[in-house]
Formats: C-alpha cells, sequence, structure tokens
C-alpha cells in the first residue's frame, strides 16, 4: 500500500522520497509488503485508506532482504516490474464492477511498461482479497509481525532458505533499531531536551549512555545473525559522544551523514513515554533485551521449543519495565 505516485518507474523509500535542499535524506532505505494479503494495521499505523494497492510477482523484486509473510522488506526502493497491478479507487466505477486500463493510458502511470491498473469505486485495501483471487492466488490472513496467523510457518522459511533471505521481524534488526534510534534523537532535538533526564535532582535515565551501548550491540546482532546493518554506527558512535545535546547530535547526523526525520510532524512525548519506549523499541542492550531478541529470532527461524517459549513469557510476565 502506498500513497505516492510512482517516480521514474520507482515506488520510494523514504530515503528516496525524502531529499531536502541540503542533501539530507530521510532515514529508512526499505520498503515493507505482505504475501498474499494486503498489509494489516497495527497500534502505530494503518494502511487501509492508502490510494494504491501494489501486487508484484515476488520473483520480479531483485532486492528483498528477506522477513516474515506479514513484512518482507527490501533494500531500496522498487522498480515496478512487468506483471505488476495496480488497484486504484475511482467513485465513478459502478459498485461491485472494475475497470482494467493498461497503466501507461494513465498519466500518474504512464512511464510503467506492462503494467494493468484495477480501478474499483472501493477503497483498495477493501478490495485486496478479491483482486487476489481472481488473479488465482492463495488469499492468506494477516499477522501483528511473526507470521500468517501469527504463526511460523515451515514452508514460509523453506521458501526463504532457498532463496537466500533472511528469515527476520524488521522492528527487530540492526537497521530498523537503528532508525528508531536516531528518530529518538530528532524528536529530543526539536523539543529542545536533554540527554539526562532528571527527576527529584537524580539522573534517571541517560539517552546518550543507553544509545552509546546499543551500538556495539547492533554490530553484534549484525555479525550473529547475518543481519544487515547499512548505517556507518562508528560515525553515528562519535557523533553521539562528542554532541554535548540533542540538537547537537541532530545536527550532526543531519550534516554529515546527510540523514532527515520521516516524521511528518514532531509530536511531544511526555519523558515517561519515552524511556519506556526507548527501552523497549531499541533497548539498552540489557541482559532482558538481549534474551528477548534471541527468543525472537529462534522463534521466526522455527527453532525455539514451546517449552523454552512459555519459560521466557512467564519470566517476562514478572518484569517491571521501570526495572530495566
Amino acid at each position: 500500500m502506498d500513497n505516492n505516485v510512482p517516480k521514474d518507474g520507482y515506488i520510494r523509500t523514504a530515503r528516496d522520497l525524502i531529499v531536502n535542499a541540503d542533501g539530507s535524506r530521510g532515514v529508512r532505505d526499505s520498503l515493507h509488503g505482505s504475501l498474499n494479503h494486503a498489509v494489516m494495521g497495527h497500534m502505530l499505523s494503518s494502511w487501509d485508506e492508502h490510494k494504491y494497492l501494489y501486487i508484484i510477482p515476488i520473483e520480479k523484486i531483485p532486492n528483498i532482504v528477506g522477513g516474515t509473510p506479514v513484512d518482507i522488506f527490501t533494500h531500496g526502493s522498487v522498480k515496478i516490474p512487468r506483471g505488476t497491478v495496480i488497484v486504484r479507487q475511482n467513485s465513478s466505477i459502478p459498485a461491485g464492477k472494475y475497470k482494467i486500463t493498461n497503466a501507461r493510458l494513465i498519466d500518474e502511470f504512464k512511464d510503467l511498461k506492462g503494467i494493468k491498473v484495477v480501478e474499483t469505486a472501493q477503497k483498495p485495501h477493501s478490495v485486496s482479497a478479491q483482486i487476489l483471487k481472481k488473479m488465482g492466488y492463495e488469499v492468506q490472513n494477516g499477522g501483528l509481525g511473526i507470521g500468517w496467523d501469527d504463526k511460523v510457518d515451515k514452508s514460509f522459511l523453506s521458501f526463504l532458505r532457498k532463496k537466500g533471505f533472511i528469515s527476520a521481524i524488521h522492528s527487530g534488526t540492526p537497521n530498523a533499531k537503528c532508525e528508531q534510534m536516531i528518530e529518538f534523537i530528532f524528536n529530543r532535538a526539536h523539543f529542545d531536551r536533554n540527554w539526562e533526564v532528571v527527576e527529584n535532582g537524580k539522573v534517571i535515565f541517560n539517552y546518550k549512555d543507553e544509545y552509546l551501548k546499543l551500538i556495539p550491540y547492533l554490530e553484534e546482532l549484525s555479525k550473529k545473525y547475518n543481519y544487515p546493518l547499512d548505517f556507518d554506527v562508528k560515525k553515528l558512535q562519535i557523533i553521539i559522544q562528542k554532541s554535548a545535546t540533542p540538537k547537537e547530535a541532530a545536527a550532526c547526523i543531519n550534516s554529515e551523514l546527510k540523514i532527515c526525520s520521516e516524521v511528518p510532524e514532531f509530536r511531544l512525548i511526555d519523558e515517561k513515554n519515552m524511556i519506556t519506549q526507548s527501552k523497549v523499541l531499541i533497548g539498552s542492550a540489557n541482559e532482558i533485551c538481549r534474551k528477548m531478541d534471541e527468543i525472537v529470532i529462534s522463534k521466526i527461524q522455527g527453532k525455539l521449543t514451546d517449552e523454552v517459549d512459555a519459560e521466557f513469557a512467564k519470566k517476562m510476565s514478572t518484569v517491571n519495565i521501570t526495572d530495566w
């Protein structure tokens, strides 16, 4: 699902979509899709209202990294290949009917070759299952991260191995953790907040210290599981270390790494929530976070026994996040 008109035949990542006059680009350089169903919304985002639904044969996307059936991701933007079907809403189409047009006859898609556009009175997301069935695909039920119906599918793992893709939940990869860390720095910079959070004269959380612990862990995670790490984390580490404030760090990330935020409008997050998000989404490379990553990775690789999974879930239910 996407809201942007393709440019030069590409669906663009934030890195290619957000380009500023100073040469800085959006932080994320991956595109995400789902297999045999339209991507499901979750607590952070929804794609139900997006303008375009792209149905692309997976073998025609050469820059896939891996993922799960509900979140396959790429490295870089995607060239829209022949055989793609684009679904968009057109209120003039009678209810229950579809209009199929060569993409080159529609102005916003005129650069695309060998591609059909399906127009419908309904929103693209809502008709995704019907169109997939008409195309002969077996429609699957989505999930929130692990896989179809939130289960690990052995046939999918076999498919990944044959293709040379990695099994991964993107939010747990070094790239995603790094993206989240950078966005937190930009947020703190925007609201002119400090690295340290002080309560009753005592430092209760230090973002700089936590992020400096995280960077070596990202390198370790990448090496251990063969997960890509596309950021210059050595340079990022130096920037964070030398910066007296998040605002200074954000300016250096912008000027030296040519990275900018992809958040359209910054929201003020209270300190308690930001600390919690930082611990959960990014982690501080502490023992609990490390163990959580190991459990999740083992699970999505089909290597985790039900007993270990249940034992860890029981242990986590007794953990107080404020003690991390």
